[in-house]
């Protein structure tokens, strides 16, 4: 699989994509475009990881197709300051997953 990493200032935009492997994307020393910011992610036949900040606003739009298994573990919206980040999360996934969170995460 792939580790990324992002320290970007003014995130806007970002694609994922993970076909027979996996991909953990790290975005938690990444500073939110003020507009927000949106990512798009596909898997097929393999995974996904992102890990995110606390504090950002996440909103996932999600697509299954023939079977697989998307998870959102991140703030909930309305503990979050009407000002906060937003990061909205696209995902298509095929027969594979996904995992957006704000913790550490084992290998």
């Amino acid at each position: 699989g792939v580790n990324f990493s992002s320290r970007a200032r003014g995130l806007r935009s970002a694609e994922v994509s993970a076909v027979l492997a996996g991909a953990r994307v790290d975005l938690r020393d990444a500073v939110i475009d003020p507009a927000g910011a949106r990512i798009t992610i596909e898997s097929t036949l393999g995974g996904v990881l992102l890990q995110v900040r606390e504090d950002w606003a996440v909103t996932v739009n999600e697509t299954i197709v023939g079977g697989g298994e998307i998870e959102a573990h991140v703030t909930p919206l309305a503990e979050l300051p009407e000002d906060a980040p937003t990061l909205e999360v696209d995902i298509l996934t095929r027969l594979g997953g996904t995992v957006i969170t704000t913790g550490d995460v084992r290998d």
